[in-house]
């Protein structure tokens, strides 16, 4: 695909994994458990919020406040470098008047507090600290950071900012390096040279550079830079409100280059004003809000691809209507991979409320914008628990676009105590009769979209802005108003400004500052009993983990410890390590018993997150049976028993004949088990059959087992279950009586429906009532289609490639508005790459390209766009 003009090499990152994007709480049905152990954390119910931690963020390495307000915070993914505006002056090299706003920069990790707005041509401004350098002599505003927190965007007024070029006066956009010596060290300062690293360019438009000086010229606002700081855009007043879009160009240390006006890329539609552009992480898909003038009240949500200049519309509703009313703070959040959306809106008469859009609800990577036929997933997310619509201003989302965090003045939205008779919001659109003053709060989508198609209702938010101590109800809201919530990547923690003094310690600067909630949920870890079980034979136990709290809750490898741990043993068929609960998920640990002795026999399932720290336990307490013993028959003479010669004495096995397994209790029950077979399909192509897998059950106790037969379960805790991938080929336990140390065994097949971990449980019943159940694990492989050109003029030639295809299978590629079909094969990996003329005689326009089977059925599906001239950027792709 062509890339933006400037931008240096080609960049791709890969689309968040549907597994931690898409994946639905597990099927909520009620299960009778025992709990065993759990360690502290709580539920969440209405008036308790869920468990996390309050801090404040602008404040000095000692946790000292300042007295300077501190506003409109921007965060990393990681959560490690905090940016944000600020009139204290916290670093040494800032002189400045402390009316002046300046932007600060907080490595969270190691309390290392920073001025980003350094001058580098000196003297400048009005201050200069001696050092060869100085602070912007005016006020910056409106920062956004990229992704490793290298690369800040602000806005400022001041003269001589860039050494090499600055417009002599108004307001404009830079890029603010703090890393130009590229040793991942930020923020240094450099004694031989007598100034800090920190560089500044300028990347406005560059004809304001020789444009005659004006301090109060506004030539840019609301700039925002791409998480891999390849892209900035901002909008630009002098141009009418339109939206412009700069690719950035570096040396080889990384240092941004000033950029040429090839490097720009505007859209100047007839969209009207535009506002608070932001891109998704590689900045190949904006999106904007824009007084659009077709609708009354004016206002829509657009998303714009840069490389090819197409625009489309996406503020749907979940009634499948555009949504129109009016934009209110005209705040608009993307997922990293630019799949999802978030906007605040308000219809006529009504408040304002907060929608989330799934643009690519069925994980192909195509959104259906494209025409390509899929559903769309509009999500109303400001709703109550009584699922009533409440206020909802300012989202955030996370990077995975599963969380939502949003400002709301309505009572019954959060899982804290509501506060009434507060001073007002003050943010546009929100108010409520009982609470007034703007909360934040934070939902999780997927969940609430699991739900309503479950037919249940909404969980309660998860309360951001709390009071650590409240002289009303326990854990509620704060009495003055919050602004700007700012998520990290995972959504495991928000940031926000807030007047507030009751967050977090002693607060008495009676101004703003910068706060962060981080979520800390818990496990809670259930299963029934093991049974006794004789010495050498086995039993196993499956231990069902919940999720307990809010927030995501990665989970690393569960190990056994304890004085009898060597009797307990993981078996393969565990759901837990390695994924990610959410909340109101499940996952399963199966333990294999095997006593090595008689008597109590104890040890502890630890669950673990992923850098070894324990997160819940669960108690292993089962008794070793020892064998019966026979009874010798004494003989008269004292010798050793002999063989009757007149009895039949037992055929000695033939060392050619295979024997059974013999337990070592002939007179315990029977017990089956299954063995250490291989229950792991692995990945393969969707719609591609696996080959089948053996999987051996065998009777460990002493007396003949009854078997029905192998099935598959429809359900599976912890996750969804996909019976209809797998397939039973041969049932070798149907209707079979297992004499003690027999085996039989179940051939199963996979067939993978769709892309993802796809999961199942394999069931094989006994008559008197035992079903050890195997966990089957499978996954299909999405379909990635490309055509390279993206672009392309009639009477060209374009390169076709797909992977994850069925592999060795005739294919064909279809061009919509030609009709020619290309025939195509399959390798043994699933992929293909096959070239497609498009007609001299071809449409102008976007197009589908298809791959599809010899029956007919479409495969995959990407766009094409066919001009006869340079891309110019349609009005919009409606539906």
């Amino acid at each position: 695909m062509p890339r933006l003009p400037g931008r240096s090499g080609e960049r791709t990152v890969g689309r968040v994994s549907s597994r931690s994007r898409r994946r639905a709480a597990a099927h909520l049905a009620l299960v009778s458990v025992l709990v065993l152990a759990v360690l502290p954390g709580s539920g969440v119910a209405q008036g308790a919020v869920a468990p996390g931690g309050t801090t404040r963020v602008s404040q000095d390495q000692n946790g000292g406040q300042w007295t300077g307000a501190s506003t409109e915070p921007a965060v990393t993914p990681d959560g490690r470098y905090a940016v944000f505006l600020t009139t204290q002056n916290a670093d040494p090299l800032d002189n400045s008047p402390t009316s002046q706003t300046d932007a600060y920069a907080v490595d969270r990790r190691t309390g290392k507090t920073s001025l980003v707005g350094i001058a580098n041509a000196s003297p400048v401004g009005t201050v200069d600290p001696g050092n060869g350098q100085s602070v912007f002599g005016a006020s910056t505003t409106r920062v956004s950071v990229s992704d490793d927190g290298r690369y800040v965007a602000v806005l400022t007024n001041a003269v001589g900012v860039d050494a090499q070029q600055s417009p002599p006066a108004g307001v404009d956009v830079y890029l603010c390096d703090r890393d130009t010596d590229n040793d991942g060290v930020y923020d240094e300062f450099d004694a031989a040279l007598n100034r800090r690293e920190t560089y500044c360019t300028y990347v406005g438009d560059p004809n304001a550079l020789s444009a005659p000086s004006d301090p109060t010229a506004t030539r840019a606002t609301e700039p925002k830079v791409s998480g891999d700081g390849s892209v900035v855009v901002w909008v630009a007043p002098g141009k009418g409100g339109s939206m412009r879009a700069v690719g950035l160009t570096r040396d080889q240390t990384g240092r941004v280059q000033p950029p040429a006006a090839a490097d720009f890329a505007d859209y100047a539609g007839s969209l009207g004003f535009t506002h608070w552009p932001t891109t998704s992480r590689d900045g190949d898909y904006v999106v904007v809000s824009a007084d659009y003038t077709e609708d009354s009240p004016p206002g829509a949500v657009f998303g714009y691809t840069p490389a090819t200049g197409q625009l489309e519309r996406v503020d749907v509703g979940p009634d499948g209507q555009w949504l129109k009313g009016t934009l209110v703070d005209r705040r608009v959040a993307v997922s990293a991979d630019g799949m999802t959306i978030a906007f605040d809106w308000r219809d006529t008469g009504t408040d304002t409320q907060v929608y989330v859009v799934d643009l690519d609800p069925d994980d192909d990577g195509v959104r259906w914008t494209q025409n390509n036929g899929e559903p769309f997933r509009s999500t109303l997310v400001s709703r109550k628990t009584d699922g009533t619509p409440g206020t909802g201003g300012s989202p955030s989302l996370s990077a995975d676009g599963r969380y939502v965090a949003f400002l709301t003045a309505a009572a019954g939205m959060h899982d804290g105590a509501d506060l009434g008779d507060a001073p007002p919001c003050g943010y546009p659109g929100l108010s409520d009769d009982s609470l007034t003053t703007c909360q934040v709060v934070v939902r999780d989508v997927v969940v609430d979209v699991q739900r309503e198609a479950d037919g249940l209702g909404r969980l309660p938010a998860a309360l951001a802005s709390v009071q650590a101590v409240c002289g009303g109800p326990p854990q509620c809201g704060t009495l003055l108003p919050n602004y700007l919530p700012a998520l990290t990547g995972t959504g495991a923690e928000v940031l926000f400004q807030s007047s507030e003094s009751t967050l977090a310690g002693s607060d008495t600067n009676g101004v703003a500052d910068v706060y962060s909630r981080r979520f800390t949920p818990s496990a809670g870890v259930a299963g029934g009993a093991l049974p006794d079980t004789v010495v050498g034979a086995a039993s196993s136990v499956v231990a069902t983990v919940s999720h307990t709290g809010f927030g995501p809750l990665p989970l690393g490898q569960p190990v056994v410890t304890g004085p009898d741990a060597g009797d307990f043993a993981l078996e393969q068929n565990q759901t837990c390590a390695g994924t990610t609960l959410y909340e109101t998920g499940q996952c399963l640990v199966t333990v294999r018993f095997t006593p090595t002795a008689s008597g109590n026999r104890t040890a502890t399932l630890s669950l673990r997150d992923p850098g070894g720290a324990e997160i819940a336990t669960y108690g292993l307490n089962a008794v070793g049976v020892a064998p019966d013993q026979p009874t010798p028959t004494p003989t008269p003479t004292g010798e050793p028993d002999q063989p009757n010669p007149d009895q039949p004495q037992p055929e000695e096995p033939q060392p050619d004949e295979p024997q059974p397994d013999q337990p070592e209790d002939p007179a315990a029950a029977g017990v089956l088990a299954v063995d250490d077979a291989q229950a792991a399909f692995g990945e393969s192509p969707v719609g591609a059959t696996s080959p089948p897998r053996t999987l051996v059950f065998t009777n460990r106790g002493g007396q003949p087992l009854d078997l029905t037969g192998a099935s598959l379960l429809p359900t599976l805790p912890g996750g969804t279950a996909y019976p209809g991938d797998y397939a039973v080929t041969s049932d070798g336990c149907a209707a079979r009586v297992l004499e003690a140390g027999e085996s039989c065994a179940v051939s199963v097949t996979h067939t993978p429906a769709g892309a993802g971990r796809r999961d199942a449980l394999l069931r094989v019943t006994t008559a008197d009532g035992q079903a050890p159940a195997l966990l089957l694990t499978g996954a299909g492989v999405a379909v990635s289609l490309a055509v390279s050109p993206a672009v392309t003029r009639p009477g060209r030639v374009v390169l076709v490639t797909a992977t994850g295809l069925p592999a060795n299978t005739a294919v064909s590629v279809v061009l919509a508005p030609d009709g020619l079909t290309v025939p195509a094969r399959t390798d043994a990996a699933g992929r293909f790459t096959a070239s497609y003329p498009v007609g001299r005689e071809a449409e102008t326009g976007v197009f589908p390209v298809q791959v599809r089977s010899t029956t007919g059925q479409v495969l995959a599906s990407t766009s094409l766009l066919v001009a006869t001239t340079t891309a110019k950027p349609p009005d919009f792709a409606g539906r």
